[in-house]
């Protein structure tokens, strides 16, 4: 395992950590959005690391669905832990943007273009962070 592939596990050892950390919390009703939104970067971190990705990716039929998979939770990531920091500095007005009908309807837009674009493109071989493109 070279350095670079350390720093990878070690960030994600520390996202699950706090991932597991919230869940009883969540289980009681504190901050739901919150644990979500670090399952989601979980998922991420975890789906940017080649060893992880390449089989996952080769069980979704290896054409970088894995990739579309890691975008998604990107967003989910952006959305919850948005709407969690609008929460918690107590901005009721700025959470329903982010959570609310114009958030959803930019979060909906925006996983319709990447879904479309991505069906688009002519990507036959499995790429972690699609560089071999």
């Amino acid at each position: 395992m070279n350095i670079a592939s350390a720093i990878q596990f070690g960030a994600l050892a520390v996202v699950a950590v706090f991932t597991l950390i919230r869940l009883p919390l969540a289980i009681q009703g504190r901050n739901p959005m919150l644990f979500w939104g670090l399952a989601a970067a979980t998922i991420g971190v975890a789906l940017s690391i080649s060893s992880i990705y390449l089989p996952v990716d080769a069980l979704l039929g290896g054409a970088n669905h894995a990739n579309l998979i890691l975008r998604y939770a990107t967003y989910g990531v952006v959305a919850l832990i948005g709407g969690s920091a609008a929460a918690a500095f107590q901005a009721p007005r700025v959470q329903r943007i982010i959570l609310g009908r114009p958030g959803l309807v930019v979060l909906a837009a925006t996983v319709i273009a990447t879904t479309v674009l991505f069906s688009m493109c002519d990507m036959p071989v499995s790429s972690p962070g699609l560089s071999a493109y």
